[in-house]
């Protein structure tokens, strides 16, 4: 007889199974906290002092930033700050994040920026 696979995420049995009378209380709890890590909200709005609204405010801006002025403003080292964008700016948060090379070097600046990820809110479209 082939042993079958019911206690997945999808199918869940709390019953307990025969021989076995403590399963229920111990898997109900493991199951609990499962279903809770599932059911969280998502990620809360950003906090308006953090180091990446700065950044984010800095690059928002008309005239863009440089990265040593987002080094000094944040205290980070060069590998970070380009790492920050590349990673945080341009993947996890699908920024438009251009650059311009000019006599003061390469100016950073975020075009056609989205209100709903830049400000951390999900945008719901009213009917």
């Amino acid at each position: 007889m082939a042993k079958t696979k019911s206690n997945t995420f999808r199918n869940i049995k709390l019953s307990a199974p025969r021989g076995r009378k403590h399963f229920t209380a111990q898997r109900a709890k493991k199951l609990a906290f499962r279903v809770a890590a599932r059911s969280r909200p998502a990620a809360p709005a950003r906090k308006a002092g953090t180091k990446q609204a700065q950044v984010l405010a800095m690059l928002c801006s008309p005239e863009g930033t440089t990265i040593a002025a987002i080094m000094k403003k944040t205290g980070w080292r060069q590998h970070s700050v380009r790492g920050y964008m590349a990673g945080v700016l341009r993947k996890r948060l699908k920024l438009d994040l251009v650059s311009d090379k000019t006599d003061k070097g390469r100016i950073y600046r975020i075009r056609n920026k989205r209100p709903s990820t830049v400000q951390g809110s999900a945008a719901k479209p009213t009917v």
